[in-house]
């Protein structure tokens, strides 16, 4: 089935009524929780809206809406997982050191987005960069 493009504010209507259940569906079997998998292909139609794209058919739409949803997924799952150790970190703290709501989410949106420069660095250059900020190599070494 072809389409002149499927990147207008329309065409997305479109594509949001031909393939949100699709999504929903694929999105719960991977997190196992339905409320997440709406979220997510919430942001999925709202990343489209932002940022549109155009796809010569449904079926390319369909394939891209999946591929985005997994990388949506695997933000989704480091998230959590930052979360549950900075959790467990507090939970580790004497209750002298309590801190408060706003203090844990202002620092954890601080390693969210510590996260994300890291991801976007080169495999190599992160990986240099960590093993240097925990001592486990000094730079020069880390250049080779």
């Amino acid at each position: 089935m072809s389409s002149p493009g499927f990147s207008s504010a329309e065409n997305i209507v479109l594509l949001f009524s031909e393939h949100n259940n699709w999504l929903q569906k694929l999105l719960r079997r991977r997190l196992g929780n339905a409320s997440d998998a709406a979220d997510l292909a919430q942001d999925v139609f709202l990343r489209l809206l932002i940022k549109p794209r155009s796809f010569d058919t449904l079926a390319g739409a369909r394939a891209y809406l999946g591929s985005m949803a997994q990388g949506m997924c695997i933000d989704l799952w480091r998230r959590k997982e930052i979360e549950r150790v900075w959790l467990e970190t507090l939970a580790a703290q004497p209750l002298s050191t309590a801190v408060s709501a706003e203090h844990c989410a202002i620092v954890l949106e601080t390693l969210f987005q510590v996260d994300a420069m890291l991801q976007a660095l080169p495999e190599n250059v992160r990986a240099a960069f960590l093993m240097s900020q925990i001592g486990r190599a000094d730079v020069r070494e880390n250049r080779r």
